[in-house]
């Protein structure tokens, strides 16, 4: 569906941007810590581990009624 792509494209655009920013909105580093017990140590691999993770986005698009995407 070339509306999931449309999405997909964008907000992995946006990741990888917020990324370069070392800036996490979405929470991924609270997923890693919550996994990892080494807390400082941790921390400071997330810190450089961050930057260079691959994300991939999958959408999945669900149209409800006709003219509206949710």
């Amino acid at each position: 569906m070339k509306t999931a792509e449309t999405y997909q494209k964008r907000y992995t655009t946006l990741i990888k941007k917020l990324q370069k920013l070392n800036l996490d909105p979405i929470g991924f580093g609270e997923d890693y810590l919550a996994l990892h017990l080494n807390g400082k140590k941790d921390w400071e691999d997330w810190k450089k581990l961050y930057p260079t993770i691959d994300v991939q986005v999958k959408a999945k698009i669900l149209i409800k009624t006709p003219g509206n995407i949710y």
